[in-house]
């Protein structure tokens, strides 16, 4: 499974794709090369990232930040750069030298945006919640560039309290949303390390959006509130029984780190996530005490069984509303220690939070630095739908064969552009920019050829 938002990721394969299509002239694989442009051959090499995308080609250097790979697909050969806490192995001349593999490149680090303090006085004494809402999808409507610069805006103003409220799910589905977590998470850290007070306030987290708030020891949720809906880890699998293991393992590992940054037991994070996981709980002086497999006799009395197998009568018709795998109500989260409270009012968090009456919400900018960000995405993706119909449009007999093929080029070079400035969205793994390269490296052999040819 890529590391890509599956709801864009299909169109751009196909928009690609078009481009391709749009050539009648043969297409003519580039040389292979490494970095100095000396040729190579023998066994290529596999590199696999922790997203389970495996690539194929030959890996050019090695450091300390970077691995670069010539990466080739369908005997096309391109160089492409990851950084390397994606990269999860290398291994060396395993591969027989035959068109394969996949490509990525690393999303640019976005630049901090500076912000404005909040004009309105606040009373005196008064204690100060920055309120910050996250409402949309994970990896597309709240990603790492606008949520940095919200962070910015709320530590600029000098809060006692940054107030999260989710009303969140993820663009890719299930557990896929870890990873748009993934690169959040960091960013709300960073605030708590530093000291200061960030508190989630659930209405839904859902999905890889049920992650994020357990970085935060402070967790409270709306009387309606729920988190979980991660969907069947059990179910990952890419054909190799091996590699399926190995892939949920270390899935699991990753969410298993977000409870345990913020304190929580990661034993929920499995029951969540795997539908064959055991979980019950009883209560003993009003801490929860946790068995993962079904109650015996010899276990004593008390248990409640919050997850079983989902096998023959246990198994639910429909997964999420039953007890195959774990999604916290705002009962059971208070219950088990995950939510510190349950409210439906600022007056009453701020109360929960020990502030009292005297508070005042600032009026920063956070949240519409979310909201330009999905404004800007969406005029993007219209921009997409553009160079898709250009793309389709061959021109008819107006042009020459060389300015047909310039006009692609200049169209998949505009593509590319929206691509690099949304890429955390759009293209977070790289490979549909990679695509694009290796194209348009085709369509300019296409132009010299059809030069030669007069």
């Amino acid at each position: 499974m890529r590391r890509c938002s599956r709801w864009v990721a299909l169109p751009l394969l196909a928009l690609i794709a078009i481009g391709l299509s749009a050539s009648p002239v043969g297409l003519a694989p580039i040389a292979r090369a490494a970095q100095d442009g000396t040729a190579q051959s023998g066994p290529l090499d596999r590199v696999i990232l922790k997203s389970g995308q495996v690539i194929v080609g030959r890996v050019l250097e090695e450091t300390a930040t970077e691995v670069r790979v010539l990466v080739m697909v369908g005997g096309i050969s391109a160089p492409t750069t990851y950084r390397r806490d994606e990269v999860l192995s290398i291994e060396r001349g395993v591969v027989e030298d035959t068109a394969g593999g996949s490509s990525g490149t690393p999303a640019p680090s976005p630049k901090a945006e500076s912000s404005e303090r909040a004009t309105r006085p606040a009373k005196p004494g008064a204690a100060r919640i920055y309120l910050l809402e996250l409402r949309g999808d994970l990896g597309k409507d709240i990603s790492a560039t606008p949520l940095r610069r919200a962070m910015e805006d709320a530590v600029a103003n000098d809060p006692d309290v940054i107030v999260i409220k989710m009303n969140a799910g993820s663009a890719a589905p299930g557990f896929d949303g870890l990873w748009a977590a993934e690169d959040l998470g960091p960013i709300v850290e960073e605030q708590i390390d530093a000291g200061r007070r960030v508190v989630f306030w659930i209405e839904r987290a859902q999905s890889g959006a049920a992650f994020l708030p357990l970085v935060s020891p402070e967790i409270y949720f709306t009387s309606g509130g729920k988190l979980g809906g991660v969907g069947d880890l059990s179910d990952f699998d890419i054909g190799d029984e091996t590699v399926n293991l190995k892939q949920i393992s270390l899935r699991i590992g990753h969410a298993e780190g977000f409870a345990i940054t913020g304190g929580y037991d990661p034993r929920l994070i499995r029951a969540m996530a795997l539908k064959e996981e055991w979980l019950a709980v009883r209560f003993r002086g009003g801490e929860p005490e946790y068995i993962t497999w079904e109650p015996r006799p010899e276990d004593g009395d008390g248990w409640v069984v919050l997850t079983d197998d989902g096998e023959g009568d246990n198994e639910d018709e429909f997964s999420f509303e039953g007890n195959d795998v774990l999604t916290l109500d705002a009962d059971w989260a208070f219950r088990l220690g995950v939510a510190k409270g349950v409210v439906d009012t600022m007056d009453d968090l701020a109360f929960e939070l020990n502030i009292g009456r005297d508070y005042e919400v600032i009026e920063g900018r956070g949240s519409q630095i979310l909201k330009d960000w999905r404004d800007r995405l969406d005029r993007a993706l219209d921009q997409i739908n553009r160079i898709q119909r250009d793309l389709s449009d061959r021109g008819g007999r107006r042009l020459s064969e060389s300015a047909r093929l310039g006009r692609q080029i200049n169209l998949l070079k505009q593509l590319r552009g929206i691509l690099t400035s949304f890429a955390e969205v759009l293209d977070p793994d790289g490979s549909q920019r990679a695509s694009i390269d290796i194209q348009i490296e085709e369509l300019r052999q296409q132009i010299q050829r059809a030069s030669r040819g007069r």
